[in-house]
């Protein structure tokens, strides 16, 4: 890419502030300072010695420590994290973001020639306690038996996840976004972005619809076979083509590579490229941009984002746009021995680009935008939405967990909360904005708010910790540090920033942002977990000292902006967004979702499910991948019964967690 504004400058500076941090924040990260009797205050980084490559820690459900075994012929990005008893094979490509942790359930297992992308997560339920075996949170593959198994030629695309007890059988794809939680899933199956297994078999050869949430054995035996004329028929092979290259390359050009920088050399990419990004920009030093990258002026790229432009090229980011906690930006491959593959490009203003994000775009926590795609002009793409070969048209609205997939999606539409758009018909159906749409000035408010961040953490005199103040700004006029017990833990590769009480024996796990910069303050009460990739931060709740009242939640008398009460589980890929509140003894799902929400004591969110603008009364459940988003609809859910089959399971995961947390402290302190 040619290079303006004197950026070749820029860039070098960057490239120096990626090997600081990678060496002082990821190989002897930690951050805990001044210790009065109940926090720890964040002025003067304490060295530790955590990788993000180590062994378990002791507790009542791992009696053993084991460290990963890892092919030399792997590669594991710095910004992503393999713990415990943790197989990977040959030619395995683990990308940024990824967290593999072996140190609840054990073993995890991946095959040789497969690949884990940006922002995925493997984790089990406990498979021991107190020396004896769990068995039904084992599964069983050629007479031995593991808490994940993932098989040989394997892409577990970005975002997705496999929680065990789980297996997935060779030659599969699991798409991004996708779920498979306590499930099996065949040899050469599909399931496409944004479906869920939870519970079930998936017999050989099958697809998952996109969207789909696969709960019993009924539907996994009705699911359609993959046919010749199958849209994702050959989808994995080429994937894991590309990701065995790219671990091949990235083992060949670094033994780390810092967190901006150049993609490397193959077939779908013959040319080396650096990132090019303006001066006026900020990269957090726990987010990744890589290779064919443009990143405009004032944008915003916050910790756990993802931009590779190692893959498909080239990525543009215009100007005041953001990319906010956990967003993942990456392509099809766009050439293949230096013929361009035209169907994986869009053209705008006469230039092809892999993926086009337009100016002031905002990209919200946790989405995704996969290219081939383009978003235009100030274009709002919510929290855990989904762009994928599709077009979004200018001044539109993706809702919160909203997908497109596969289409054109006209100027000054918007895509309903859960909705999945897989036909034209469809798109051009969608609602028009109108001037009393709900999210109709938000992207406007967002854009802001990012400009002002990426100019406060600019004007910052060197490289960020990983806990943090904020900066000052028109929504936030105080400089606060996170007020964080000593028996939490937070690892390295977690960030936490500004206005965060986190309390007593709270776990914070790989990849999860907890951010006090916009709206303050954030509680995270006593006993409480936050794991991988687990998003927390609000809507700003003041400007120029006026309290923004709507965008506060009260508890005990107290306004947060986001309040987390006592033995609460954020499971994986969780995202709380205030205005919320979370009662006590409340477990929140992998993958689901709380905004402008309250969930009330002793609820339960199963995975993927999500609660917008409501109030979940006490002792209730949410389906997985329910949206709920009336008030109607949240007075309806069913109570929690004895029989329930999440009833006991927030007690479990708050045990686990308290003596994770334990266990990490006591390791760091003997580093």
């Amino acid at each position: 890419m040619n290079k303006n504004r004197g950026e070749e400058s820029t860039i070098k500076n960057y490239m120096i502030i990626s090997l600081l941090i990678i060496l002082l924040s990821i190989i002897a990260a930690g951050c805990t300072g001044s210790v009065n009797e109940s926090t720890i205050s964040v002025d003067e980084p304490k060295e530790t010695h955590v990788s993000n490559m180590g062994s378990n820690v002791l507790t009542s459900f791992n009696e053993n420590v084991e460290n990963p075994e890892i092919d030399s012929t792997a590669y594991i990005h710095p910004l992503a994290s393999v713990i415990g008893d943790v197989h990977i094979g040959a030619n395995v490509m683990i990308s940024p973001i990824a967290s593999i942790r072996g140190d609840e359930g054990q073993s995890i297992y991946v095959g040789d020639n497969s690949n884990i992308q940006d922002g995925v997560v493997l984790h089990a339920l406990e498979t021991e306690e107190n020396g004896e075996v769990i068995e039904h949170n084992l599964v069983e593959v050629d007479g031995m038996k593991y808490a994940v198994y993932v098989g040989e030629n394997v892409s577990m695309a970005h975002q997705s996840q496999i929680h065990g007890p789980a297996k997935v059988g060779d030659d599969s794809f699991i798409g991004m976004q996708a779920l498979v939680f306590k499930a099996e899933v065949g040899n050469n199956c599909v399931l496409e972005p944004t479906s869920k297994v939870i519970g079930v078999t998936i017999p050989d050869g099958r697809y998952v619809p996109a969207g789909s949430v696969i709960t019993t054995q009924a539907q996994a035996d009705a699911l359609p076979e993959i046919t010749d004329d199958y849209g994702y028929k050959h989808t994995n092979e080429a994937v894991v083509h590309v990701n065995e290259q790219l671990a091949e390359g990235y083992n060949e050009m670094f033994s780390n590579v810092p967190h901006i920088g150049p993609n490397v050399l193959s077939p779908f990419n013959e040319d080396v490229d650096t990132p090019e990004i303006d001066a006026t920009a900020y990269v957090h030093s726990l987010a990744s941009v890589i290779g064919n990258v443009h990143i405009g002026a004032n944008v915003m790229v916050s910790p756990g984002a993802s931009a590779r432009g190692d893959e498909g090229q080239s990525i543009w980011v215009g100007d005041d746009s953001n990319l906010q906690d956990g967003v993942v930006l990456h392509a099809l491959e766009t050439e293949e021995h230096g013929e361009a593959v035209e169907q994986n490009l869009v053209e705008v203003n006469g230039e092809m680009f892999a993926v086009h994000v337009g100016e002031r775009v905002s990209l919200a926590h946790q989405s995704q935008i996969h290219g081939p795609a383009k978003v235009g002009d100030d274009s709002f793409i919510a929290m855990k939405a989904f762009v994928f070969k599709s077009n979004v048209g200018k001044n539109c609205v993706l809702e919160p967990l909203a997908a497109v997939i596969g289409v054109t999606i006209p100027d000054g539409r918007y895509v309903s909360a859960g909705s999945v758009i897989t036909t034209q018909e469809e798109a051009d159906a969608l609602p028009v904005i109108t001037d009393d749409y709900g999210y109709k000035n938000t992207n406007k408010a967002v854009v802001a708010v990012n400009k002002g961040l990426a100019a406060g953490y600019n004007s910052l005199s060197g490289p960020m910790s990983h806990i943090e103040p904020n900066v000052l700004a028109e929504f936030n006029q105080k400089v606060e540090y996170p007020s964080i017990d000593p028996t939490a833990y937070i690892n390295p590769l977690a960030s936490v920033i500004g206005d965060v009480h986190i309390g007593t024996n709270v776990m914070v796990s790989p990849g999860a942002s907890v951010r006090g910069d916009e709206g303050q303050s954030i509680y995270v009460g006593d006993d409480s977990n936050i794991q991988d990739g687990v998003v927390l931060h609000a809507l700003e709740t003041e400007v120029l000292g006026t309290p923004v009242e709507s965008n506060l939640v009260e508890v005990d008398g107290k306004k947060y902006a986001v309040y987390i009460g006592d033995r609460v589980s954020l499971a994986h890929q969780s995202h709380v967004h205030g205005p919320a509140s979370v009662g006590d003894d409340t477990f929140i799902g992998m993958q689901a979702f709380v905004f402008k929400a309250t969930v009330g004591n002793n609820c339960v969110l199963e995975p993927g499910s999500a609660v917008i603008g409501v109030t979940i009364p006490d002792g209730r459940y949410v389906s997985a991948g329910s949206i709920i988003t009336s008030q109607a609809l949240a007075d309806a859910l069913p109570e929690i019964t004895e029989e329930y089959a999440y009833r006991h399971t927030n007690e479990a995961v708050v045990h686990v967690n308290e003596q994770l947390a334990e266990g990490y402290n006591e390791m760091m302190a003997e580093a």
